[in-house]
């Protein structure tokens, strides 16, 4: 009769079970086989209580399969294991982040910092994670903390440098900037980024350094090229060599374009898309079923339009909250719809509910007490009709700008990979055109007590009367801060961050216009002759 296995036998053969699925889960964590990777995480976890690296494993598994709350609860329970993991810290911050616990989420980015100070990812994030909370603010000493660990470490005062510019410090963002050129004197983008800081003037060094990294070709990749010439651009404009500052601009787009394939009809398909699946019948028959909240106002318009300068006019009164540019609503969509526009005839008064109170959760933490948010992120264009449905108190500000102006700024401006029909001027009118279009179809549906129409040049014009009347359609009384904006401290993170910190000025109405025959490809995308007069609104009517 053989004698029972001993107590230290059966333990080293657990050990060994769990060792063997321990290497089978991480083959499997290295393929992204995230489900069949949690089950031997698991069983792994089962035979050795202490293991964490099974129970991180199995954590950031959860996290990968979407199984949140499961992925917090475990995740705690590794750090419960070893409480110095910056791993685990950063993964439990990313699962409250898709939970939106915020304030658990900046606790847990926070502490992972402590670990790490000088983590570039982890500082993005729980800058993303205090925007939310309306105190990004303390980005800006976390990076100061995290330079003072790791001076040499050039992008760490880049980060500084485009916090301290969200913020309007433009004078220390322009020292971290130095700081970071110090480490990498020939480091195109931050000579780019540099260039939106400042204005140009004759023997500028900066100048001199964006002229010579352009003819010597320093830039290591297409992108930092394009920054460059970009940049390059911009400080031509601004020392008044028109005629070169457009070389330049025509040069960056080209670099850009050649980059990637782009059908400007398919994506203009998209917007008549659009226009055909929210019909008259369709807005009748859902109205009034949304979520029952008047705080959100939607700002919507062309880019480089003068939506920036209307949100931070509103954003400087008091009792309003600038939420700036965001994923809300997409995210807030895309939780009922797998494919939009295409499902929208199935939607429910409860799915329109869902959507609603999604997005209204996601953007009221930061808010506080304010009577209205203001969200202004360019894809509002797209969603505006299901924005009505979703949420039929909220209101909508279209502002408008002249097409030439609008478009001329759009091609001077380096918009990434994110817009590909900035990057040719047939291409960027014939979209301009339609996306105006678009707009005049929501104008349509919407009732007219919801809809507000601005000009950018009636703005500029008389600032005074045309905030008056926005606040009277937000509802909210007159304040003087608004005409003050550009002194106000909270952060601006698109492209007009610059232009907006100074007072209001009438330079960028009728700007700068290439010859005829330069700006023909862009006038025939917008349907107008080379020499044929046209306002404003020509586009829309």
């Amino acid at each position: 009769m053989s004698s029972p296995a001993s107590p230290i036998g059966e333990s080293a053969s657990q050990r060994a079970v769990a060792s063997a699925n321990l290497r089978s889960a991480r083959a499997l964590h290295a393929s992204r086989r995230w489900a069949e990777a949690a089950y031997r995480y698991r069983r792994a976890f089962e035979d050795d209580g202490n293991c964490f690296e099974a129970v991180l494993g199995l954590g950031v598994s959860l996290l990968e399969l979407g199984r949140l709350e499961e992925a917090v609860a475990t995740l705690r329970q590794a750090i419960g294991l070893d409480g110095a993991s910056f791993d685990a810290y950063a993964a439990l911050a990313l699962a409250l982040d898709r939970l939106m616990q915020w304030q658990a989420c900046v606790a847990a980015y926070e502490r992972a910092l402590t670990l790490r100070p000088a983590d570039r990812q982890t500082l993005l994030k729980l800058g993303f994670a205090l925007s939310r909370l309306d105190r990004r603010a303390e980005l800006t000493a976390r990076l100061e903390t995290a330079i003072a660990v790791d001076p040499e470490a050039a992008e760490l005062h880049g980060m500084l440098a485009s916090q301290l510019f969200a913020f309007g410090r433009i004078d220390e963002a322009v020292a971290a900037m130095d700081a970071m050129l110090a480490l990498e004197p020939a480091n195109g983008f931050a000579l780019a980024l540099l260039s939106d800081m400042k204005t140009f003037t004759p023997g500028d060094p900066h100048f001199l350094a964006l002229e010579n990294a352009a003819r010597t070709g320093s830039a290591r990749s297409d992108d930092e090229r394009c920054a460059v010439r970009y940049a390059l651009g911009k400080a031509y404009a601004d020392l008044g060599r028109h005629e070169e500052s457009f070389r330049e601009y025509l040069e960056a787009n080209r670099l850009r374009r050649r980059t990637f394939r782009y059908d400007v009809g398919h994506a203009i398909g998209g917007l008549e898309r659009l226009k055909a699946i929210f019909t008259p019948d369709l807005m009748r028959a859902r109205r009034g079923m949304g979520a029952p909240s008047d705080r959100p106002v939607f700002i919507v318009g062309f880019m480089r339009s003068g939506t920036t300068l209307v949100e931070q006019i509103l954003a400087s009164h008091p009792r309003v909250y600038g939420l700036g540019e965001s994923p809300d609503v997409r995210t807030a969509v895309q939780e009922v719809l797998s494919s939009y526009p295409e499902q929208v005839p199935w939607l429910t008064g409860g799915d329109l509910r869902r959507i609603g109170e999604t997005y209204l959760r996601r953007v009221e933490g930061g808010a506080g007490e304010a009577v209205r948010i203001i969200d202004k992120t360019l894809s509002n264009d797209l969603f505006a009709g299901l924005l009505h449905l979703a949420l039929p108190q909220a209101r909508f500000i279209h502002v408008v700008r002249d097409p030439v102006d609008t478009c001329l700024s759009v091609f001077a401006t380096n918009l990434g990979a994110a817009y590909p029909y900035s990057n040719d001027l047939y291409e960027l009118g014939r979209y301009y055109r339609a996306e105006r279009e678009l707009m005049a179809h929501w104008r349509k549906l919407l009732p007219e007590d919801a809809f507000l129409e601005v000009s950018y040049e009636s703005v500029v014009a008389d600032i005074a009367g045309e905030t008056r009347r926005l606040l009277r359609f937000c509802g909210v009384e007159w304040d003087d801060a608004c005409l003050a904006f550009n002194s106000s401290r909270r952060a601006v993170w698109t492209a007009s961050a610059a232009q907006i910190r100074r007072p209001l000025y009438a330079s960028s109405v009728g700007r700068w216009r290439p010859a005829p025959e330069d700006l023909g490809p862009l006038l025939e995308g917008l349907g107008i002759g080379r020499h044929q007069p046209f306002d404003l609104f020509l586009l829309c009517s």
